[in-house]
């Protein structure tokens, strides 16, 4: 639950900036929040293979009882997100010009875009770094410090943009200051959150940087950085052909994504909590538990797609209307309700496995998954697209998500299973033969 609720606040700063801006009487300065919004979004979507690599081998180290390594796995994240952060600090005027240009920003809009984005830009590497920090807490079996940094940084959004934007009279530029300076907060709060698990041994700069050990950990977190990359290409092109439709089938696409959006937030909290446990039960080499993980992860997360898909099937329409008040709109997204109910289905098992695959940094598989799945995407959407509209466009879209779970179930076995060192099935033979002969060997009833 706390991996749920941190994963779920983190929209909700986005969604409080937006708010703001719209009180503050011009609509140049909602586009300028919404627009920096959502490319921040896309950006640190990109960006956030950072938490994902760092708590796997974190999980890793963990279960292996090698506290020494698993602070300097903190160390080496720390160092890739601060590399990152000085790249894009350097390329802050392009970078800025290329994202209104991917983005499409009207002309009148694009100065005050490029202002709020370069001034937030400046959270970027207390953002990167917060990361890393919490991937490593995920990855150090502590589930609560997440939730009280993320926590953090919301309450602390709220009351710094409340200060620059109502109190100093400082408009959009009060609002990107409100968030870096939150985000700054965190930083410091994950760090300290982080001191206290770490190992109390010294850590040498030469093992930080030790060639073979950092080049390990950066291969991972590339391979997490491309796949992630991967699935951010499928979900702009959804959004740019919906936005080709016309604003009605756009806005009605948008506000079923956002559905499907909160239901990846929350199954993404339990992917985290099985990858910390994944992760520790491969470090330590217990193929049992390992087994036993996975099925109580696919059993919970199936449990969760069934209330979803129940609850969306019979209430969605009005969740919809909870978030547009545009009967037309409306009325479109009625019409593709079941798009958005075949997608929670489709994706269940890929999301049960990221967790695991994630938990035991099989990150080449994971690559391969992705990349498979976005051939399938791109494949069915020019087949179909041009007959089928939009339903052929969502049809492309729930293929993606079949191709990730088929793939990765296709691979467990010699991606998770068999990289464990232990052939599982031989255990649990010998585990059911033990089980028996105790049975067996135990008092026996004597009947009267």
């Amino acid at each position: 639950m706390p991996l749920i609720i941190s994963n779920i606040s983190v929209p909700i700063l986005s969604l409080f900036n937006v708010g703001v801006s719209g009180q503050l009487g011009q609509g140049r300065y909602v586009a300028a929040v919404v627009a920096g919004s959502t490319m921040f979004g896309m950006f640190y979507w990109v960006l956030n293979f950072l938490r994902g690599g760092t708590s796997g081998f974190a999980a890793q180290f963990y279960g292996a009882n090698n506290h020494h390594q698993r602070t300097i796995v903190l160390y080496q994240a720390l160092l890739l997100a601060a590399a990152i952060s000085v790249l894009l600090m350097a390329l802050r005027s392009p970078l800025g010009h290329f994202m209104v240009r991917v983005f499409a920003v009207s002309p009148e809009n694009v100065e005050m875009v490029i202002r709020y984005f370069k001034i937030c830009l400046w959270g970027a590497p207390a953002v990167l770094m917060t990361f890393a920090a919490m991937g490593w807490l995920v990855g150090s079996q502590s589930a609560t410090r997440p939730m009280w940094i993320a926590l953090t940084v919301n309450v602390l959004n709220v009351a710094f943009t409340y200060l620059f934007v109502y109190v100093m009279k400082w408009d959009v530029d009060g609002i990107a200051l409100g968030s870096i300076t939150s985000q700054w907060a965190g930083l410091i709060v994950a760090l300290v959150l982080c001191r206290k698990k770490m190992d109390k041994g010294k850590v040498a700069v030469a093992e930080v940087v030790h060639l073979k050990e950092f080049k390990e950990f950066f291969s991972v977190n590339a391979d997490m950085f491309f796949r992630t990359l991967f699935l951010v290409i499928v979900t702009v092109w959804f959004n740019r052909v919906g936005g080709q439709q016309g604003s009605l089938v756009y806005a009605s696409n948008s506000v079923l994504m956002q559905l499907y959006l909160l239901y990846t937030y929350a199954m993404d909290g339990f992917a985290h909590a099985g990858e910390a446990l994944v992760g520790k039960y491969f470090g330590s080499r217990r193929p049992l538990r390992l087994s036993q993980t996975i099925r109580d992860n696919f059993k919970w997360n199936f449990l969760l797609v069934a209330i979803f898909a129940v609850v969306l099937s019979v209430w969605g329409v009005d969740f919809v209307g909870m978030l547009t008040n545009d009967a037309r709109v409306a009325a479109i997204a009625d019409d593709y309700i079941w798009w958005a109910v075949a997608m929670i289905v489709a994706g269940s098992v890929a999301f049960t496995w990221d967790g695991v695959y994630i938990g035991v940094t099989a990150s080449r598989a994971m690559l391969l998954t992705t990349f498979l799945s976005m051939l399938t995407f791109f494949a069915l959407y020019f087949l179909l697209y041009p007959t089928m509209g939009n339903n052929g466009l969502w049809l492309a879209f729930v293929a993606n998500l079949v191709m990730r779970s088929l793939v990765q179930t296709l691979l467990a076995h010699r991606s998770v299973y068999a990289r464990c060192g232990v052939d599982v099935q031989e255990w649990r033979r010998r585990f059911h033969k033990i089980r028996g002969f105790v049975q067996k060997s135990g008092p026996q009833t004597v009947k009267k």
